[in-house]
């Protein structure tokens, strides 16, 4: 008889939840259980309690669907609870174990992202008055007379004693202003995640199993849990 070891070692890609398909592609239902000689098909689907299959029935796996060795004609009679196969099955003889399994919720958490808000960014241009200090230059004419000697005096020549026109050109710096683009500075702008940490309570359940005795005592197995 295959036991689950060997079953586990033949079909080492098998993880996850599992469906059980009859013969002729019945649904049969969800595996909740490999025991160490069969396995446990969910009630409800096409049982009214739960069924376990012997890993010798099981003719076929692809993916994570097992197929056993029966048709849906072959299984009929036990989707009735009426059915005396029912009561056979829950007798147990000496030596014989049965395993049930006891479920629990464990709390997972799954992050989402969502937008918090947004940053806008806008260049915006300001107008402002300054004034700066230039010096300029311009100029002027002075006029001298000198008294001439009268060893130093010229002779009359034929420029003497006739009108004339002089100009003198005067000059000065006028101001034009200039603006020249520089860059002033640089900004910057990167986006940072932060990671903080928060807690999320939540309700979950879990099954435990009650022995009652003939005397009517009432025995309650619990197991260590830790907090989640």
């Amino acid at each position: 008889m295959m036991r689950r070891e060997e079953f586990l070692r033949l079909h080492p890609d098998v993880k996850g939840e599992m469906v059980a398909y009859s013969k002729d592609g019945e649904k049969l239902g969800r595996i909740t259980a490999l025991n160490q000689d069969t396995i446990n098909i969910e009630k409800g689907f096409f049982f009214p309690r739960d069924f376990a299959v012997a890993y010798d029935n099981i003719v076929d796996i692809h993916g994570n669907e097992m197929v056993i060795d029966q048709h849906r004609a072959a299984l009929s009679d036990w989707q009735k609870p009426e059915y005396e196969g029912w009561s056979r099955s829950g007798q147990l003889g000496q030596g014989q174990e049965i395993n049930i399994p006891l479920w629990e919720e464990d709390l997972e958490a799954r992050k989402t992202s969502h937008q918090k808000g947004e940053v806008h960014l806008k260049k915006v241009v300001h107008t402002e008055q300054r004034t700066i200090t230039v010096p300029v230059t311009s100029e002027e004419v002075v006029v001298e007379h000198t008294p001439m000697s009268e060893s130093g005096e010229l002779e009359a020549d034929e420029m003497a004693f006739r009108e004339e026109d002089m100009t003198i050109p005067i000059m000065e710096e006028e101001i034009e202003l200039v603006k020249r683009q520089r860059v002033r500075e640089a900004i910057h702008a990167k986006k940072v995640a932060h990671t903080e940490q928060r807690e999320m309570s939540g309700d979950v359940r879990i099954e435990d199993i009650e022995v009652e005795r003939a005397e009517g005592l009432k025995e309650t197995s619990k197991k260590e849990r830790g907090k989640v």
